[in-house]
């Protein structure tokens, strides 16, 4: 029979490889990984983490490796209406490659996106992301 100590040191392992229970932590470290099966993993837990996954993934928008702002922006807007506020902030206050990920998964989050309208129109002033901000916003109007 195992004692009492290592038997509850064992549960705790079990629990840690249940991916339910892993932290939203995790999962961002783990879209940073350079495996693609890993990268999807994390995508896969973290929508369904959903809104508590939100606030990591914003700020994951203006990361310096694309491929990991790009996953942040297809989380997010697979999160969908709980992450709007969210992308709104990022699009407004966020630096430029932020912003530019914010507006496209607002467009890909479509009519539940509507909010977010009158900050995408203001965005389509700046030159630098008025293509990703127009798009946005002829996806939210269909």
């Amino acid at each position: 029979m195992l004692p009492l100590r290592r038997l509850t040191a064992l549960c705790a392992l079990a629990a840690c490889a249940d991916p339910a229970k892993q932290p939203v932590s995790h999962w961002v470290a783990q879209l940073r990984a350079n495996d693609a099966d890993d990268r999807a993993e994390a995508r896969e837990w973290l929508v369904k983490k959903g809104k508590e996954a939100v606030p990591d993934l914003a700020k994951l928008l203006a990361d310096d490796d694309t491929v990991v702002a790009m996953s942040a922006a297809d989380v997010l807007s697979k999160i969908g209406k709980d992450a709007v506020p969210a992308l709104v902030d990022a699009l407004v206050s966020g630096p430029r490659p932020g912003r530019r990920w914010a507006a496209s998964a607002l467009g890909e989050i479509g009519r539940d996106a509507k909010d977010a309208v009158p900050a995408l129109e203001a965005a389509a002033l700046d030159p630098e992301i008025k293509s990703a901000a127009a798009d946005a916003l002829l996806k939210i109007a269909r």
